[in-house]
């Protein structure tokens, strides 16, 4: 695991089969491997997350929370639209303290 971010780096990264359909069901832009989107994304704390993902990265550019397990494999994506307003904001606070 990245030292930096504490969760999987890009090279470490796979797409499981529901990632890749949820991915392509709720992004603005199904088209991008969800493994850039995770390249790209920032790194979050996400309350709402349960095993047996372990790490959470927001991707400002579609909305969308990406999971990651600790073996790397990329679990879901959840839009962030899709959250309750005060977890929406907390994710936005961390996002913006950057």
């Amino acid at each position: 695991m990245s030292a930096n971010t504490q969760s999987p780096s890009y090279e470490e990264t796979t797409v499981s089969k529901h990632c890749r359909e949820q991915w392509s069901e709720r992004s603005n832009r199904p088209q991008l491997n969800p493994r850039i989107a995770w390249l790209e994304a920032v790194p979050i704390d996400y309350p709402s997350i349960k095993p047996p993902a372990r790490f959470a990265r927001y991707h400002e550019v579609t909305g969308q929370i990406l999971l990651a397990c600790p073996d790397g494999t990329l679990a879901t994506c959840i839009p962030l639209s899709n959250r309750s307003r005060s977890e929406q904001q907390y994710i936005r606070n961390q996002v913006a303290d950057l």
